[in-house]
């Protein structure tokens, strides 16, 4: 056999074990399950999503250059809805392309087997397809509860392998009500945007007496929404836009990262931010210009870090709790409670985290206290700071008013 036949059947072989593969990849899709303790699993491996809302303009960029820098900014999923078409399909091949998940709301709020066969039958494999949306805010937006249990049990009938997702807001004088629909969901998501905290009206009035009138009410609702839908995936959909698109409106870094986190310890399985930015605003950060007045894309333009960060520490964020928990006090003289110190612990690989918020209006120095810290080096992730546990596996830090602090035994890996 000449060389020029060799490699022509080397070629064909090789293209061949390409159409199967992605044959293979297409039959299998993003099959989606739930962990024991709530984390998300995609083809088995953990999942922490970090959805972007209202990106129509940016997915509908045939490059696909748009996605790409949502992703790199540290998105991992995206809102998308639509009746199933050649051009939804095109639309969801460029998410899976930009290496992206979407939650895809199918609009269907009244049972029709038919419809819903077609969504099924047209995505139920797509490799993006992450979970299966019914509408939006079923209370807020007055839907009838009895015609959505029959449009939800036939979607699971039809594709078990992606969970229906259900938001809604916070409404704590119908809880009954919200834990129905907690039941009929699999992800159950809550969306609250307490900036500035004047806008949330009688809500406040409503919060129970030891609720803080704070943005740390997120990691309040969060622990509501676990205890409504037991066992299942809770997603907080976080504020990334303005009240009346005010200046002054926007949260600024510190209390977007804050929220971010007060949500995750107390026990979220994702973040979704409402809306995400425009294909403007996308490429506006990917010249890398400078925002000359305070609007959206000078929101975007540092939100963007808290996103960065969230996705490096994904990892972390889907990793089991440790087995163990510290001993947290308060050193000295402060306003703050014991109980306004917020942590959590995830046991990285061999290595713990600790994720701690400071959840009150005033500064404390906190001691934390493990045997396992015994005389350990604690590295002060996405700061320039070190400490050392001594014998007793104590070591002490200042939190200042809503501060977060990662620590762990092992040095922030480099992204």
């Amino acid at each position: 056999m000449n060389l020029l036949k060799t490699y022509a059947l080397v070629m064909s072989v090789l293209s061949l074990a390409i159409s199967l593969n992605s044959l293979a990849e297409e039959e299998i899709g993003c099959k989606v399950s739930v962990r024991d303790d709530r984390t998300f699993l995609v083809n088995g491996e953990p999942f922490f999503p970090i959805g972007a809302y209202r990106c129509g303009d940016i997915v509908a960029d045939e490059t696909g250059k748009l996605l790409g820098i949502l992703r790199d900014m540290g998105f991992n999923t995206v809102f998308y809805h639509g009746y199933p078409s050649e051009t939804a399909r095109k639309d969801l091949d460029r998410i899976a392309n930009a290496g992206l998940r979407a939650w895809y709301r199918n609009g269907q709020v009244y049972p029709n087997t038919d419809v819903l066969k077609n969504f099924a039958e047209a995505f139920k494999t797509h490799p993006a397809l992450l979970f299966w949306e019914v509408d939006d805010e079923p209370i807020v937006n007055k839907q009838t509860y009895d015609n959505w249990v029959g449009s939800v049990e036939i979607m699971k009938k039809l594709d078990p392998d992606h969970p229906v997702y259900i938001v809604d807001f916070p409404y704590l004088d119908k809880q009954d009500e919200l834990a129905r629909w907690a039941k009929l969901a699999d992800v159950y998501a809550f969306d609250h945007y307490p900036i500035p905290l004047k806008n949330l009206g009688s809500w406040i009035d409503e919060m129970p007496p030891d609720w803080p009138r704070s943005i740390a009410v997120m990691g309040k609702v969060t622990q509501l929404w676990q205890k409504l839908a037991p066992g299942k995936p809770v997603i907080a959909v976080c504020q990334a836009f303005s009240h009346g698109n005010e200046p002054d409106g926007f949260p600024t870094y510190q209390q977007s990262r804050f929220m971010a986190y007060d949500v995750i310890i107390n026990g979220a399985n994702g973040i979704f931010y409402y809306p995400g930015p425009t294909a403007e605003i996308v490429e506006r950060l990917g010249a890398q210009e400078i925002p000359q007045e305070r609007d959206n894309f000078w929101f975007w333009s540092y939100h963007k870090q808290v996103v960065k960060e969230l996705a490096e520490m994904a990892p972390v964020f889907a990793a089991r709790d440790a087995d163990w928990k510290p001993k947290v006090t308060i050193i000295g003289d402060t306003l703050t409670k014991p109980e306004q110190i917020e942590y959590r612990v995830k046991q990285n690989g061999k290595y713990p985290v600790i994720l701690t918020a400071n959840t009150s209006d005033y500064p404390a120095t906190v001691q934390i206290k493990a045997p396992e810290l015994r005389l350990r080096k604690i590295h002060c992730w996405y700061e320039d700071h070190r400490l050392r546990a001594s014998w007793g596996g104590a070591f002490s830090d200042r939190l200042e008013p809503y501060a977060v602090k990662i620590y762990s035994t092992k040095p922030r890996p480099q992204q």
